[in-house]
């Protein structure tokens, strides 16, 4: 995302404008943007409204001059680009001009794009934009913007002119390869805006907008309205390219598209958002706490696209959601995002796809992923003095259509080779590897586990893939146990998130949940966990189903869980009786586990079953 800035010289708020399809505030036959942009590229001999001039001499201005022909030669028919070019120094200048009516008390919007310069004197290679009576760019009655490419003098910044008088200039010179320009003119308050947006150095557009400067029209007196001109012009060889204009109708802002919200940082939230040109006030950010109910403004004015909300807690899930403002009110609100602060730095490789970032490793939502497209790596840094021993790691593969394609489980094949790393250097200079994944450790659609035998406590924890292309695209969430994510009786943390919500039902306090015996069936939330029984249902418990007496012994039948392993302990006396084990290493069965014993010649005996 691009840094927003705005500057505007008026004493009214800036108003913005939204597009339609048609201009029909020409005074000549320019009536849709279809015929502008026609008549722009390739059709100068028969429509006859814009003029094509070197070195300050207008050639064309109707489609009777004969000097036409000559001229067409820079433009050839079907063509998307013109390029203009002069290699005279001083203010000999090549430009395009339209007459049209109307520019002044219509809203509109144009778009323009300019390659950078590519001859001249760098001195000397201003390119202007504008609209007015001149098309020089520094004639009488007009408004313009002038900048260079390239060139750090004072000169290369961009400025706002009216009648050759700088009005409002950006601090920065402009090195990109080209520059796409949105003018934008609101009848309603005067405000005209020069919007850039500077391409990559590889060419391509960037996401938003760079700078944004505007000016208050509305006070200036333009004599000859109906012989306005918008123009481009340049004293250097520019080639200007995918023009339109339109017409615009004053309105709120558009809803904005692609919030996220990441942990950039420890104990910090950041909120962002792609640029919406129409937000002249700003952007109001809106949160809600633990659910996607009653959203509160915690932010507004924003003149940027991203917010950092520090007011929060660690562990504690954020919603998140923005709408841009102008004159005429805030937009509707963005659809949310959410985020989970951490006390810890996440690291790694971000993401091709920024709805695909490391962050989503972190979120606690199996359904999103990490989207890097190469070799990658992502995890925590817990801080310097700050290292931690880890017991386990846990992690769900990618369970999707991508994962699952034509049913080759391609999750599960690619992840093969990738491997967690602890290190104590930021480079992973001294990394060691802790377990790679193989496609017999691992299955997907739900949480695999392993647990760490080494004893080194580690300042940095990594998922590192094995260096073959979109390894990294397997993995959906990760989550590093310390030994610190243990209560006091053993029983994991991230457990008890899965039945409690431990922040509200017992103020955060672990222990506390741990301790409790929530739906009455005499077991403690702890022993549950040791039971593999569920602490919130009364019904999943560890009790004796039946005895059931035969000729072969006693037959004891128990509710238990599959996979957990039983013992049957007996007793004599429940007071002073010598406990014995009847039976040991029994493997549990889902629902219900049955075993034959055979009975003491005790005059009584006690069964009970436990959980080895």
């Amino acid at each position: 995302m691009k840094k927003r800035y705005f500057a505007l010289i008026s004493t009214m708020a800036a108003m913005v404008v939204t597009q339609t399809a048609t201009a029909q505030f020409f005074t000549n036959n320019l009536q849709d943007e279809a015929s502008v942009t026609n008549l722009f590229n390739a059709s100068l001999g028969t429509e006859g409204a814009w003029g094509f001039s070197t070195n300050n001499v207008i050639t064309v201005l109707n489609p009777t001059n004969t000097t036409l022909t000559i001229l067409r030669t820079n433009l050839t028919a079907g063509a998307s680009t013109l390029t203009t070019s002069t290699n005279d120094t001083g203010d000999a200048r090549s430009y395009l001009a339209t007459k049209f009516g109307g520019y002044s008390t219509n809203s509109w919007k144009a778009h323009i794009s300019v390659e950078s310069p590519t001859a001249g004197d760098p001195a000397q290679n201003f390119i202007f934009i504008g609209v007015g009576g001149g098309v020089t760019g520094d004639s009488g009655n007009e408004v313009f913007v002038r900048w260079q490419h390239g060139n750090s003098a004072s000169f290369a910044v961009p400025r706002i002119y009216l009648n050759g008088s700088v009005k409002a200039s950006w601090p920065s010179g402009i090195s990109s390869p080209g520059t796409d320009l949105f003018i934008t003119h609101n009848v309603d308050t005067g405000i005209i805006t020069f919007e850039f947006d500077h391409w990559a150095n590889d060419g391509t557009r960037s996401n938003g907008i760079d700078i944004t400067l505007s000016y208050d029209m509305s006070a200036v007196d333009f004599s000859s309205d109906t012989e306005a001109r918008l123009y481009f012009s340049a004293q250097s060889t520019v080639t200007f390219s995918d023009f339109w204009i339109e017409e615009y109708i004053p309105t709120t802002p558009t809803i904005l598209l692609n919030l996220y919200a990441w942990p950039d940082s420890p104990d910090i939230i950041t909120v962002r958002w792609d640029e919406e040109l129409l937000s002249s006030e700003g952007y109001n950010v809106y949160r809600s706490v633990e659910s996607e109910d009653n959203y509160t403004q915690i932010a507004s004015g924003v003149m940027d696209t991203s917010y950092t909300d520090s007011d929060v807690t660690n562990g504690v899930s954020y919603y998140y959601k923005a709408a841009g403002a102008n004159a005429f009110g805030e937009g509707t609100l963005s659809a949310s995002g959410y985020a989970i602060p951490t006390p810890y730095l996440i690291i790694g490789s971000e993401a091709t796809d920024v709805t695909k970032s490391k962050y989503e490793l972190f979120d606690g939502d199996t359904s999103t992923f990490y989207g890097l497209d190469a070799s990658g790596n992502a995890g925590l840094d817990y801080g310097d003095g700050n290292e931690q021993q880890l017991v386990k790691i846990r992690y769900y593969l990618r369970n999707d259509s991508w994962g699952n394609y034509d049913g080759g489980l391609r999750a599960l094949i690619r992840s093969a080779g990738c491997m967690f790393q602890g290190a104590n250097t930021e480079n992973f200079s001294d990394a060691v590897t802790l377990y790679t994944l193989t496609t017999n450790n691992t299955v997907m659609g739900e949480w695999n586990e392993f647990a760490i035998t080494d004893p080194t406590a580690f300042r940095y924890i990594r998922y590192q893939t094995g260096g073959s292309f979109n390894k990294i695209n397997t993995m959906a969430e990760l989550d590093f146990v310390k030994t610190s994510d243990f209560t006091s009786n053993k029983t994991p943390k991230y457990w008890l998130d899965a039945y409690y919500d431990v922040a509200a039902e017992f103020s955060s306090n672990y222990e506390l949940a741990d301790l409790a015996d929530t739906d009455g069936d005499g077991l403690l939330t702890w022993e549950e966990y040791v039971a593999g029984t569920i602490p919130t249902d009364a019904t999943s418990v560890l009790e004796v189903n039946s005895f059931v007496n035969t000729t072969n012994g006693l037959v004891i039948s128990w509710q238990s869980v599959e996979g957990k392993s039983y013992s049957i302990v007996t007793n004599t006396d429940l007071i002073f009786g010598d406990s014995g084990i009847a039976a040991s290493n029994i493997t549990g069965l889902e629902n219900e586990t049955s075993y034959t014993t055979t009975v003491s010649g005790a005059s009584s005996v006690f069964y009970e079953i436990g959980v080895e």
